[in-house]
């Protein structure tokens, strides 16, 4: 996947960036052409034990709290490493944008005389974003709960059910029910 990426991506094998209890990279994300962000290029540092990873970002212009809010939205992505790495190279503004509070937008010119928004890095956040702080279950109760007292009822008994069935009134024969004083013709429909 990231084959096309591989002149971006380096083995740290010594250095200050160097752990041997870790296996660690760092791949440089450089700005495109057509960014409007003022960020040249930045780079991450992975580093890898086991199945668990550290995410450390190298941007020359950045305080701490922005890098840090950048790995958050890095670990809050819940896609693959490889896939994270290639999402941020082909979205190279909307990954910075996510931390929008640490930009600051102002209106240029650019070559060919049209106006551009464009981002600078602020070194202070404009605002600051609060995660909700997670729902806490309700205390449990420092003393013992009294019992419920339950009332035993005596069983019910069921009631007898009484059904009453009328006798049929008395019969009216066939041949008044019919109330014709013709007699019934058989049609013979074979013909």
């Amino acid at each position: 996947q990231l084959e096309k990426y591989k002149d971006n991506i380096k083995l740290i094998t010594s250095g200050p960036l160097y752990n041997p209890k870790y296996n660690t990279i760092k791949i440089t994300f450089e700005q495109p052409f057509d960014s409007r962000i003022d960020i040249n290029q930045f780079s991450l540092v992975v580093a890898q034990k086991g199945d668990k990873y550290k995410f450390a970002f190298l941007i020359k212009e950045a305080k701490a709290e922005c890098i840090q809010d950048l790995v958050n939205v890095l670990e809050e992505m819940k896609i693959p490493l490889a896939n994270k790495i290639k999402w941020i190279f082909d979205n190279y503004d909307s990954f910075l944008l996510k931390i929008y509070q640490w930009f600051e937008r102002y209106q240029t010119v650019d070559e060919q005389g049209s106006t551009a928004m464009r981002y600078l890095l602020r070194q202070q956040p404009a605002y600051i974003v609060k995660k909700p702080e997670p729902k806490q279950k309700p205390e449990a109760p420092q003393h013992e709960p009294e019992p419920i007292k339950v009332q035993k009822e005596a069983p019910i008994e069921p009631k007898p059910i009484h059904v009453h069935v009328e006798q049929p009134k008395e019969t009216i024969p066939f041949e008044l029910r019919m109330r014709t004083d013709k007699p019934l013709q058989l049609i013979d429909q074979s013909q």
